[in-house]
């Protein structure tokens, strides 16, 4: 949820029920970059960020539709491949992800990667809270809560031929893509309680091509 012109405040909090702040840095620029001039009001949502009618944000009662059509196109653009390593002594998480282009692009693809928390529980007003105090659940479950992203850039990383290397520093030929990240899990963080979220879209148009999850 964002203010009714698609910039601050973003989920901002009130009173001691709601004192719980999950914006990030990375998602408040992210917010405001898709919304420039598009958002219509809560709830919206994007569906891989695709135009319809020229919008990217999307009336709730038209996901399954919109989403349906995606994947009946069946349109692959983009195959990601990814691993991680761990390290608990020093709680360092090393991610290594291979992009490849499936079709020529004029446009410029950048990737993006979130490190998100599974579920945490804190206080939701919701219908079906309407019975409890205050019309509210204090012991509401959030899932896919987004703590940031691991190299801080919230628009991701141009793919380019700067990361067109492999492991041994050699130039590769075609549409494949190399990128490794390494990120320190903050101590706050339960480890078996995250993943990270790996996306590649157009710069241009803001579409996302494809989306991976990558268990820690």
């Amino acid at each position: 949820h964002i203010g009714p012109n698609g910039t601050k405040p973003f989920q901002t909090t009130s009173g001691n029920l709601f004192a719980t702040d999950y914006t990030t840095p990375e998602g408040i620029e992210i917010s405001e970059e898709i919304t420039d001039g598009g958002f219509i009001g809560n709830p919206s949502g994007t569906i891989s960020r695709t135009k319809v009618n020229n919008q990217i944000f999307h009336t709730f009662s038209t996901w399954g539709s919109i989403a349906n059509n995606l994947i009946n196109e069946n349109d692959l653009k983009v195959n990601i491949q990814s691993s991680v390593n761990y390290f608990p002594n020093t709680r360092g998480v090393f991610l290594h992800t291979e992009t490849e282009f499936l079709t020529d692009f004029t446009d410029e693809l950048y990737q993006v990667v979130y490190i998100v928390e599974d579920s945490t529980v804190s206080a939701q007003s919701t219908p079906s809270s309407w019975n409890f105090p205050n019309n509210v659940d204090i012991n509401y479950v959030h899932k896919d809560v987004h703590r940031g992203n691991i190299d801080n850039k919230a628009m991701g990383r141009k793919l380019d031929e700067s990361v067109k290397i492999d492991k041994d520093g050699n130039v590769i030929d075609g549409n494949k893509y190399y990128l490794n990240y390494s990120y320190k899990l903050p101590d706050e963080y339960n480890l078996e309680n995250m993943h990270l979220l790996i996306y590649v879209y157009n710069r241009n148009t803001l579409e996302i091509y494809q989306v991976i999850k990558q268990e820690l």
